[in-house]
C-alpha cells in the first residue's frame, strides 16, 4: 500500500455542551426514490421546494458536545476533466479514509480514522452506533 499525505483546509467547532444549530439547508431524502423495487415519497413533487429547508426556521439539529470537524477536498480532486468525444467529465479518485491526530506539541495524543463512505445500518441512528476500535494500531 501506498501512503498519500493531501493537506487539507481544516475548521473546527469546540461544543462544551450540546447546542441548538439550524439543520442543513437541503433534505434529499424527502425526494421520491426506490428501496426494495418500491417507490418512496410517492406524490412528492421534484422540485427544490420539496427538499429545502424553509429559511428562519427554529433550530431543528442538536450537535453533542465536542469537536466538530469540517474539511474541504483540495482544488486537485474536485476539478473534473471533459475529454473531447468522451461523454461526462472524470474527476480523480478521492481517499475514503482519513486518518485524524491530535496532537499537543510533538506529541500524538489520540487518532481516529474516518471512513468517509461509511454506511449505517438499516433503521439505525449516529446514538445507536458502538465506534469500533480495529484502527487502533494506526
Amino acid at each position: 500500500m501506498t501512503t498519500l499525505l493531501v493537506p487539507v483546509y481544516l475548521d473546527a467547532l469546540y461544543l462544551p455542551t450540546k447546542t441548538n444549530v439550524l439543520e442543513e439547508m437541503t433534505d434529499y431524502s424527502k425526494l421520491p426514490y426506490y428501496k426494495n423495487s418500491q417507490l418512496v415519497n410517492r406524490g412528492r413533487a421534484y422540485i427544490s421546494e420539496t427538499v429545502l429547508t424553509v429559511p428562519f426556521t427554529q433550530p431543528q439539529l442538536t450537535l453533542k458536545a465536542g469537536i466538530h470537524l469540517h474539511w474541504s477536498l483540495p482544488d486537485a480532486l474536485t476539478n473534473g476533466i471533459a475529454r473531447d468525444g468522451e461523454q461526462g467529465i472524470t474527476f480523480p479518485l478521492v481517499p475514503n479514509r482519513w486518518l485524524i491526530i491530535r496532537r499537543r506539541g510533538n506529541l500524538v495524543e489520540k487518532k481516529w480514522v474516518v471512513e468517509s463512505d461509511y454506511l449505517y445500518p438499516e433503521g439505525a441512528t449516529p446514538e445507536d452506533i458502538v465506534i469500533s476500535d480495529k484502527y487502533d494500531t494506526v
